[in-house]
């Protein structure tokens, strides 16, 4: 999941599981930025790494 609500990383630090989640701030990140993340985050992790992972754009 990609999001810019601070509430997912309220949920993720309680334990609740999840497949991963992206977060950044949209007004200190453009898309390319977000593009560019997901795809770098896509070409190095397999699925089953990103479970339960919480990354900060």
């Amino acid at each position: 999941m990609c999001s810019s609500d601070p509430h997912y990383i309220e949920l993720a630090s309680r334990g609740i599981e999840h497949n991963g989640i992206v977060f950044g701030q949209q007004d200190a990140h453009t898309i390319g930025d977000w593009v560019n993340f997901l795809a770098l985050m896509h070409a190095v992790n397999l699925p089953d790494e990103a479970r339960n992972r919480l990354e900060f754009l």
